[in-house]
């Protein structure tokens, strides 16, 4: 009969609703006592009320989702790029990969020369990364 007995645990807690609600929706005997809402699943009604808030959280994280999206393909659309700036010009990185392919230079010479760190120096030399950057022409001023 040892394996019958009923288990029981310490009481958790989490600072949001919502993430304590999906980690016990998927345990079953797991109850949630929410003590910012008077909540506990212990009773039908307060289940009912939980799903019901759980619902309602669960459709305002799609809606922010949605209002990300629409937000970026309008930024898009306006011709607005996300993500990190280039350090480089196509030139420069050109200029870049013609020192590094003569051996003349080392890679630390060559990321003194364009002002940059050695580690996006080598981004620049190597041919499988090199092709995946965009070059920028206004974002890179000579010293």
């Amino acid at each position: 009969m040892l394996g019958r007995e009923p288990v029981y645990c310490d009481d958790a807690f989490a600072s949001v609703d919502e993430r304590l609600g999906d980690c016990a929706r998927h345990q079953r005997g797991v109850g949630v006592r929410g003590l910012e809402h008077g909540i506990d699943t212990a009773t039908s009604e307060d289940r009912a009320r939980f799903g019901i808030l759980s619902v309602l959280a669960e459709f305002q994280r799609e809606l922010i989702i949605a209002n990300i999206r629409d937000g970026l393909a309008a930024a898009r659309a306006r011709g607005r790029i996300g993500g990190r700036r280039t350090k480089l010009t196509a030139e420069h990185g050109t200029h870049a990969r013609e020192l590094h392919e003569g051996r003349k230079h080392t890679v630390q010479q060559i990321a003194d020369l364009l002002r940059i760190p050695r580690t996006t120096a080598y981004g620049y030399l190597n041919p499988e990364t090199a092709a995946q950057r965009t070059f920028s022409s206004d974002y890179y001023s000579d010293p």
